[in-house]
């Protein structure tokens, strides 16, 4: 038996990881300051220059992905591991 629950669900995290995939990218949302070891480590991210927007724009490209009912198999397929992987 198909629920609503599931696209819903499905929608509403697929646009909260849209929306915060792109303020990445568009900083539109501010973030507090940080401090101590967390604020090095960010730091060290953003400063290799290619690692920050890579990850953005992986979980833009992903949640569209998975957001997306006509190509829901496509997704599932790249975000699970086959059978065949999980008992090698």
């Amino acid at each position: 038996m198909k629920t609503k629950a599931t696209p819903g669900a499905r929608i509403v995290l697929g646009l909260t990881f849209f929306v915060f995939g792109l303020n990445g990218f568009l900083s539109f949302i501010p973030s507090p300051p940080m401090s101590g070891p967390p604020a090095s480590f960010v730091g060290s991210l953003i400063a290799t220059g290619y690692l920050f927007p890579l990850l953005r724009s992986t979980e833009v490209d992903r949640t569209e992905l998975a957001a997306s009912a006509a190509r829901r198999r496509d997704a599932d397929t790249c975000q699970k591991p086959q059978d065949s992987e999980v008992s090698s």
